[in-house]
């Protein structure tokens, strides 16, 4: 008898656990639920929409025409298509090959002993990555200029009597991938700081680029402070950074909901739902949305979709009214899950001690308490790697504006570094692009070092008590 009670009671408390457990998990899908949706409704449909249209002669806008295979025949006899790939196969063993460096540089700095010496280390190589990514191209093609008197490694290589291996750099197809590759080369000395140093000293000349440059002090930052475009692209970028910072909250949580599911193979499966967007190719996704905020109401999905609730005077074209350009690009990759953020926090969650969280348990924590007590104050360093990399992204980032709306429409969506590309390579106002770029540059540093400043884990906070 007491041996059926005690078998009894056994069932009664594996029966309780795996309830425990199935509410645990039915919770983590219902609060997630929304945001599968969401990614089904906004990426992974669109994303099928454009492998259903790989087999169809469209442009975007008439009728498609099924072809079956035949785009893919096309691509594969495409000597465009060959030539792009064996380019694409040097960028990727020279770039993969790149990555030894950092790592090293990185071990060598972390085994240093003193927090003071780590943090000036530190600054002196995540500085170059603060020059926005535009300024960066403006170096480098000056670098490359093929003038003996004005490209740096021209000069450079006359000053050594190495006249003979002058050449244009970005005009020899036997060089010009070489030249590319060189732009991440890490003498960052030679090739960052010395030409940053050189686009902050034209940026008090007036200069095209080519012909002799004019002083003219600070004449193009009286320019830029009066220029009625840079301030409707700074308010605008305002607008940007407070919607793209706020967009990081939405990785966070879910990494926080997937690192707390008990079953490994559960989470493995979270995990990969959530990383997937993030191999869609950039220009992928920006064709998806364009595709999604197309105005015609038998193409844009989105006013597809009003059409088939009966809100037809919802209807508009969405990138096309200044009022609602800001709002539409930053609804862009909603529901705002990058692969990138989420895998940060997630690896950065997976480096709190078990014992800690044990510990939290053993207190009786809810899940808030545990939250804003335990975990974002030992994840700070990857919420402040996080908030660094989309601060620079937001500052530098002009491509995916260009590319959705060209600053438009009437310069609602304008922003400093699409103002800068236009400044020097449209208007050939280099010295003007130079100040513009020093200016993001100097915004950008501020706000990394008031990062590194404000922003410490509370381990290198005791290491650094110790030290001190």
């Amino acid at each position: 008898m007491s041996v059926q009670t005690a078998d009894t009671g056994l069932d009664s408390k594996l029966w309780s656990g795996r309830r425990r457990a199935l509410r645990r998990n039915l919770t983590a899908f219902f609060f997630l639920l929304p945001t599968f949706l969401f990614l089904a409704i906004f990426m992974y449909q669109p994303t099928l929409n454009v492998i259903y249209h790989s087999f169809f002669r469209w442009d975007g806008f008439t009728v498609e025409r099924y072809i079956g295979f035949g785009n893919f025949t096309k691509m594969v006899s495409d000597p465009n298509m060959h030539i792009a790939t064996r380019n694409l196969g040097w960028f990727f063993l020279g770039w993969m090959l790149q990555r030894i460096s950092p790592f090293l540089v990185a071990e060598l700095v972390f085994n240093l002993r003193r927090e003071r010496t780590k943090y000036w280390y530190r600054t002196l190589f995540v500085l170059p990555m603060v020059v926005p990514f535009l300024v960066t191209i403006m170096i480098w093609k000056f670098i490359y200029n093929p003038l003996p008197t004005i490209g740096v490694l021209n000069r450079m290589l006359g000053s050594f009597g190495l006249e003979e291996w002058q050449t244009a750099w970005l005009s020899e197809p036997s060089l010009v991938i070489p030249a590319l590759l060189l732009v991440s080369f890490p003498w960052i000395s030679i090739f960052m700081y010395q030409p940053t140093l050189n686009v902050i000293y034209h940026s008090f000349f007036r200069w095209d680029g080519f012909t002799v440059e004019r002083y003219i002090g600070f004449g193009n930052f009286t320019k830029m402070v009066s220029d009625p475009n840079m301030h409707i692209a700074t308010r605008n970028l305002g607008w940007f950074f407070l919607g793209w910072m706020l967009q990081r909250i939405s990785p966070f949580l879910v990494a926080e909901l997937v690192f707390n599911l008990r079953r490994e193979r559960t989470k493995y499966w979270y995990r990969t739902l959530f990383v997937l967007p993030m191999v869609v190719p950039f220009l992928v996704t920006i064709m998806i949305w364009k595709f999604i905020y197309n105005p015609l109401p038998t193409i844009g999905v989105l006013n597809r979709m009003l059409g088939s609730f009966g809100l037809e005077e919802w209807q508009t074209a969405w990138l096309s009214e200044p009022s609602l350009v800001i709002p539409a690009l930053l609804l862009v990759s909603f529901p705002w899950i990058s692969g990138w953020p989420f895998m940060i926090f997630y690896a950065g969650l997976q480096q709190i001690p078990s014992e800690v969280l044990d510990a939290s348990v053993m207190d009786g924590c809810n899940v808030w308490q545990r939250m804003f007590r335990i975990d974002i104050p030992l994840v700070v360093t990857s919420i402040q790697l996080v908030a660094i990399q989309t601060m620079i992204g937001i500052i530098q980032d002009f491509a995916f504006v260009l590319i959705m709306t060209a600053g438009g429409p009437a310069k609602a969506s304008l922003v400093p570094g699409l103002l800068l590309f236009m400044a020097a390579f449209r208007g050939d106002h280099m010295g003007y692009g130079a100040t513009i770029g020093v200016t993001m540059f100097i915004a950008i540093f501020i706000l990394t070092l008031l990062s590194f400043r404000y922003t410490t884990s509370p381990f290198a906070r005791t290491r650094r008590t110790r030290e001190t």
